[in-house]
């Protein structure tokens, strides 16, 4: 992607859709790595497209998601990077 820094504590984002749901999903899927733990990624979708599956990508990549607003056809969705201390990594691995 495009990431010019080592680690952020939170990303916003309002993502072209339009280029399509594979370049959203990459801009999910590649923010973990660039983010400190507890660091969050906000998003404002338009909620008719790909709000809900694009929900779904945040909850697979973070394990949480939060809809922060619901508004005029837009939707904001937040997810925070979990922490890896071993006490939740392991919590997390039982199931």
């Amino acid at each position: 992607m495009f990431w010019t820094w080592d680690a952020v504590m939170g990303l916003l984002s309002n993502p072209p859709v339009s280029a399509g749901l594979a370049t959203v999903k990459a801009i999910i899927t590649e923010a973990p790595k660039h983010m400190v733990e507890k660091a969050t990624l906000q998003m404002v979708l338009k909620s008719k497209i790909g709000g809900k599956r694009i929900q779904k990508i945040f909850e697979e990549t973070f394990g949480n998601c939060t809809i922060l607003a619901r508004e005029s056809g837009y939707r904001v969705l937040m997810a925070e990077k979990p922490d890896n201390t071993p006490a939740n990594k392991s919590a997390s691995q039982k199931g």
